[in-house]
């Protein structure tokens, strides 16, 4: 299931930061599937993360959280 982004803005950086916000949080932090969501590459999202000041290693904590290392 694809996340659901609410437009409420014409704004294109705002929607670019709003689109970019909801991969990473649906991923959970996930850089390469967020990416793959957004069509972009490596360096591309990278960039957005720190334009937009994301931070995509809280949301990859809260999925590691519940994992034990045997």
């Amino acid at each position: 299931m694809r996340p659901n982004i609410q437009i409420n803005t014409f704004n294109l950086k705002e929607i670019e930061k709003q689109a970019v916000t909801a991969a990473i949080t649906y991923t959970e932090g996930n850089i390469q599937h967020a990416r793959e969501l957004l069509n972009v590459s490596k360096a591309t999202i990278y960039r957005l993360l720190d334009d937009y000041n994301i931070d995509y290693l809280e949301l990859r904590a809260k999925r590691n959280k519940g994992w034990r290392v045997r």
